[in-house]
């Protein structure tokens, strides 16, 4: 697979090679207020599209693939100075423009390296001409005379003498020349560039397949999306299909793995914190060091992933393990934003225990600080105090990625909706709920703002609420985020098939869900793979591993087996 990848790649930069070679062969003319010697050519064209479609190695590849190509055609008049001087304007233009493209793929990066290219192209070519050019052609072509140059410029640089050469030949030819064309070449990128890149992007030797895009969520407590995507990538038919799978996350369970799958500037760090329990652990987090930007996964840090069904306890589980994490990694990077994936909670704390760790204090009547904060203790609080806290966090901005827009209190609150999932009975439900209204009461009252109104407080188990209140964070759809970050627009051109799901397809998942942001971009052909169905009139084509090739319980104990099972019947 790894062969045919690069064979693959060796044959788009040998293509854009042979257009840029041809294209500067023709056409190829003089201007009639320049001198003549000055010649419009397109041979960068091929070279900056390159660039952005096969990254800033394959661009400058190209540029030095055509610059071997005139010296083996012997086309070069200049003993391969003219050609030397070609290769180093080439790559300026096509390294700049392609790294700005790689890292801002979208029309508004895409308008900011084609200006990138004409200004880095106008000042490498006063280098060139400065540096190479002239003195090369004065000393092989005028006998050491600059007067010999003076003599072809002057019918059309007015003025120009052997005193001012360089300064007029620079102003009057050298810049406008190469701004012209410069220009040209941009306008005409952006117009042909989606159409290359359509082709291009395209495998090769995927002729006659149709092409998959796997893009499924975890099957929670069973699959994570990037397991999901491997055994559909492993079990396709390959005469039939060409699968590819990337991970993704709503910003739950695989937010982080999901991001270092496409971000090559994140590096990964390991912290000691605790689980729901606390209950010591090792918790992964990402940095990015150029955008001083920190990624946390909450359920990597105290997920009900890690826990039995007998463990779950919403009056004990907490959220400091993640507090700890969090107030680690700000000491060591000095960060100045922060995202914080909050989906696959085990606890409704309302994030105290996260606050804790990170230097809140909860006092109760008699103004002792009250340790080991969880839902149990939120009845005992009566004053919060933040100095250590907000010494801690400064002025970092913080955005946290969710999937629901449920508030912290009430019927639709985090306690009567998320908390029987973490092991909460229906007599729980009116204490849990007592104590979280207690707490918003005083969170209240400290802030002068009632912030249990905003959509997305209840996520997590209220962790959304303390996002919020205490830390002014930005709420937002994960799943958007991530998309974004894909640039999921352009992507989902490649594909013929996008194929999605998450263990269980319901009415929620068509809210704020990983299937519900896909859907939003309309691709090609959409198609759902499922643990089970429970919509009854279905627009897409669903693959369910129950009914069809296991039950409900084998589907729960052999999860791999029978999504295995599915695939093979399905992608045959």
């Amino acid at each position: 697979m790894k062969n045919k990848k690069l064979i693959d790649y060796i044959s788009k930069v040998a293509i854009f090679s042979a257009l840029s070679f041809i294209l500067y062969l023709f056409p190829k003319f003089p201007l009639p207020f320049f001198p003549s010697f000055l010649e419009i050519q397109f041979s960068n064209l091929p070279a900056i599209l390159g660039g952005f479609v096969l990254g800033p190695l394959g661009g400058c590849l190209i540029v030095v693939v055509r610059f071997v190509l005139k010296l083996v055609f012997g086309l070069s008049s200049t003993a391969g100075v003219g050609e030397t001087a070609d290769l180093l304007l080439g790559i300026c233009v096509v390294l700049s423009s392609s790294l700005i493209y790689k890292y801002n793929k979208n029309k508004r990066g895409g308008i900011l390296a084609l200006i990138c290219s004409v200004i880095v192209w106008v000042i490498s070519s006063v280098f060139v001409n400065y540096y190479i050019n002239v003195p090369f052609f004065v000393k092989a072509y005028c006998g050491g005379d600059i007067n010999g140059l003076v003599v072809i410029c002057k019918p059309v640089i007015k003025g120009i003498n052997s005193e001012n050469f360089l300064e007029y030949y620079t102003k009057f030819a050298v810049i406008p020349f190469n701004l012209l064309l410069s220009v040209i070449v941009g306008i005409i990128t952006f117009f042909v560039y989606k159409r290359i890149s359509n082709i291009f992007k395209k495998d090769f030797f995927a002729a006659g397949k149709k092409r998959i895009l796997v893009i499924c969520d975890s099957f929670k407590g069973t699959l994570s999306s990037k397991e999901v995507g491997e055994i559909v990538v492993n079990n396709v038919n390959k005469n039939k299909y060409i699968a590819e799978y990337l991970p993704i996350s709503d910003g739950g369970e695989g937010f982080l793995d999901a991001l270092l799958m496409w971000n090559k500037n994140l590096k990964e760090y390991y912290v000691m914190s605790c689980d729901a329990f606390r209950r010591v652990n090792s918790s992964k987090y990402l940095f990015d060091k150029e955008t001083k930007t920190l990624y946390f996964e909450l359920a990597e840090c105290v997920g009900i992933k890690d826990l039995s069904k007998e463990e779950l306890n919403p009056y004990l589980a907490s959220t400091y393990g993640l507090g700890i994490a969090i107030k680690e990694a700000i000491i060591k990077h000095h960060p100045s934003k922060i995202i914080v994936g909050i989906g696959g909670s085990a606890s409704n704390d309302g994030g105290v225990g996260m606050l804790e760790a990170m230097g809140v204090k909860f006092c109760d009547k008699e103004g002792n600080v009250i340790y080991g904060m969880c839902n149990g203790k939120l009845k005992d609080i009566y004053a919060i105090g933040t100095e250590s806290f907000n010494k801690l966090i400064g002025n970092i901005e913080f955005e946290v990625l969710t999937d629901v827009s449920n508030p912290l209190l009430g019927e639709k609150g985090a306690t009567y909706v998320f908390s029987p999932q973490k092991g909460a009975k229906k007599e729980d439900l009116p204490i849990l709920e007592a104590n979280m209204c207690k707490y918003n009461e005083i969170v209240k009252n400290h802030f002068n703002n009632d912030f249990n109104i905003v959509p997305g407080t209840g996520a997590a188990g209220g962790v959304g609420f303390a996002f919020v209140a205490f830390m002014n964070a930005k709420l937002s759809l994960g799943i958007d985020v991530l998309l974004k970050s894909y640039h999921f627009d352009e992507l989902v051109e490649k594909y013929d098939i996008v194929l999605t799901g998450e263990g269980r397809l319901d009415e929620q998942s068509l809210n704020g869900k990983v299937i519900s942001g896909i859907m939003s971009y309309n691709p090609k052909q959409l198609e759902f793979v499922v643990g089970s169905c429970a919509i009854e009139d279905v627009v897409y084509t669903v693959h369910a591993i129950v009914p069809t090739v296991a039950t409900l319980d084998d589907a729960i104990n052999k999860p791999k087996e029978s999504l295995t099972k599915l695939i093979k019947k399905d992608f045959n």
